[in-house]
């Protein structure tokens, strides 16, 4: 469809709304540009990041916040958290730290070609804990195809078994660390998460969903892995180390001991919050001081697109927050479901969100959803209130039906060795499974 009609649409759309709905007009101002914005966003008929700085200036216009208040999101300290992770992510990248990992795992799995596949997919997961999706295929995707050329008599089976495996150890390892994927993030800082927090929860989820994940893939495409072969690391293992990988190592060592215990330490320095991302920060100078890399090829690396759809999504948050219409929202759907109980309330929330992941931006799903399911559960669940938001927030990276569900899936899809039947079958299984498992960790752990 025309991208200038959708935005026609979409604006007709909210202005209708706001002008023929009998709700009170602070709530309609909200809504409409929720609806505006969620049109932009799920369509792509702009770039989600132009759609995204649209959100402040609606923001404003509509006289919900001044120019001051709208703008100051775009500080949120969880943005300067991601930004310090996108520099590590580029040093890790630059001296080839990462490849390094996933060889020596690789290597460590022997001739076996079971276990050089799940160390694959084990050094995938790990990977993208901290280095985005998208990248962590990029680099592991042939050592994939290096592993299927490899392996004598391999079908398409199990090449798909491969390819699949890695696309959706990516996006189930970006579940663990908040820098790991946009949506931990977004979820984090609706919920008031530091990293320690985030970490407590998301390794868990990969712990249990990689090997659901790989029980489901062997399930449904039956690979056949012969238990002789040559497992190849695609050169990973190969990578030169001098004295900036040691320093590398040693400040990212760092950074993360000092995400893990903040709590203590930023107790002890007398830093009530946010200390993550001062950490973070710190972190940059790091690198750039000791000459690890250069500010430029940060520049380079970094996302700032993802960085801007953050404090969009933030905004717009605050503007559902301010303008009660995330309570309204959430009155209609406790309305239809709070009624069968708090266990049908989530998986239909978990599930709702994975089915628009398929077909939507994670990142964009979490800054609309999260916001609209943490009032839900303040209203509906006393007892820990954050649980539906937190498994909306977990549920938004599980989209493993479609191609276009999120980049992982694109770039194996694209080696066209993967045919789209294979994926939408294996795919709709995994989102089924994961959809019962986030909700019932939620039912039973977070409650």
């Amino acid at each position: 469809m025309n991208k200038n009609l959708i935005i026609l649409i979409s604006t007709i759309v909210s202005l209708a709304v706001y002008f023929l709905l009998p709700v009170d007009k602070g709530i309609l101002k909200g809504l409409a540009i929720l609806i505006f914005v969620a049109v932009l966003w799920f369509t792509e008929a702009l770039p989600i990041t132009v759609t995204a700085l649209l959100v402040p200036i609606l923001a404003v216009l509509t006289g919900i916040f001044d120019v001051k208040d709208a703008l100051s999101h775009f500080a949120n300290p969880v943005i300067f958290l991601f930004l310090g992770g996108f520099a590590l992510a580029a040093a890790l990248h630059k001296h080839g730290l990462d490849r390094l990992i996933a060889g020596y795992i690789m290597k460590a799995a022997g001739a076996n070609s079971l276990l050089s596949v799940l160390g694959l997919f084990a050094s995938t997961a790990l990977i993208s804990m901290w280095i985005s999706n998208t990248a962590t295929t990029a680099i592991m995707l042939p050592v994939a195809l290096g592993l299927i050329a490899n392996i004598k008599d391999s079908s398409t089976s199990t090449e798909e078994f491969i390819l699949l495996g890695v696309a959706y150890a990516a996006s189930i390892g970006g579940i663990g660390t908040m820098v790991g994927s946009p949506p931990n993030a977004i979820t984090a800082a609706n919920l008031g998460m530091d990293f320690r927090d985030w970490l407590s929860v998301g390794v868990p989820f990969v712990l249990i969903l990689m090997p659901i994940m790989v029980l489901v893939l062997y399930l449904v495409l039956r690979p056949k892995l012969p238990k002789g072969g040559v497992a190849a690391d695609g050169g990973l293992g190969q990578i030169a180390i001098d004295k900036n990988t040691y320093k590398l190592a040693a400040i990212f060592g760092v950074t993360v001991v000092l995400w893990i215990f903040s709590g203590p330490i930023s107790s002890r320095l007398g830093i009530e919050k946010e200390f993550d991302s001062i950490v973070a920060i710190l972190a940059i100078f790091m690198l750039v001081v000791s000459g690890t890399i250069k500010w430029k090829e940060i520049e380079r690396f970094t996302d700032w697109g993802v960085l801007l759809l953050f404090g969009g999504g933030i905004v717009l948050s605050a503007v559902l927050s301010e303008t009660g219409a995330s309570k309204f929202l959430a009155d209609l759907v406790r309305d239809h479901l709070s009624i069968h109980g708090p266990f049908p309330l989530i998986l239909g929330s978990v599930m709702f969100v994975i089915l628009l992941s398929e077909f939507a931006s994670n990142t964009a799903t979490a800054a609309i959803m999260v916001p609209i399911f943490l009032v839900l559960g303040q209203e509906t669940m006393q007892d820990s209130p954050e649980a539906i938001a937190l498994s909306v927030g977990i549920a938004a990276s599980c989209g493993f039906m479609l191609p276009v569900g999120t980049p992982p899936n694109a770039l194996v899809f694209g080696t066209e060795r993967v045919r789209q039947r294979s994926m939408i079958k294996a795919g709709l299984c995994l989102d089924i499974a994961c959809g019962i498992v986030i909700t019932l960790v939620s039912y039973f752990f977070f409650r």
